[in-house]
């Protein structure tokens, strides 16, 4: 909490002058005032690695199925793109997100689709088609329902 708390007051400073320094005053552990400190430097362990390519490389392949939902949304096939359900190839060089992808609850959150099925191929392609699966009345999603007529998730917590 102290090197959040002292880079934050720092960062701060420049724009928030006198909030940064009232806080700075009022912290136990710190001296003088936040106009005197230098700023904080990088952090190495923070630095941009795989974890970001992976991001990035999870935008590219969002984009590839955002361009194939659109076009069914141009077609009226659908008006939400909560109601697609995705057939997605991604490349062999992608092959370490294939879990990820076809992980139900991450990939409908992520990329906001009723559903998507990924598997390995020559290049990036993505195509999309209405579900099949019901509106669940409480959360507007489209998932499998339970007896009581919600999904599991609603169900759970009704």
């Amino acid at each position: 909490m102290h090197e959040i708390f002292t880079s934050i007051a720092k960062l701060l400073a420049p724009i928030l002058a006198f909030t940064a320094d009232e806080a700075w005053e009022h912290a136990a552990f710190t001296t003088g005032t936040v106009h005197e400190q230098d700023f904080p430097r990088a952090n190495p362990a923070f630095a941009p690695g795989g974890v970001t390519a992976q991001a990035n490389r999870l935008f590219e392949i969002k984009y590839a199925i955002q361009t194939a939902i659109e076009g069914r949304i141009q077609a009226k096939e659908f008006t939400r793109n909560n109601e697609a359900d995705v057939s997605l190839t991604i490349p062999a060089s992608d092959a370490a997100l294939l879990e990820m992808l076809n992980d139900r609850e991450f990939a409908t959150e992520f990329f906001i689709i009723a559903g998507l099925t990924a598997s390995v191929g020559e290049e990036l392609t993505a195509t999309a088609r209405k579900t099949g699966l019901p509106l669940c009345p409480r959360c507007r999603k489209h998932e499998p329902l339970v007896e009581s007529g919600l999904c599991g998730r609603c169900d759970g917590v009704c």
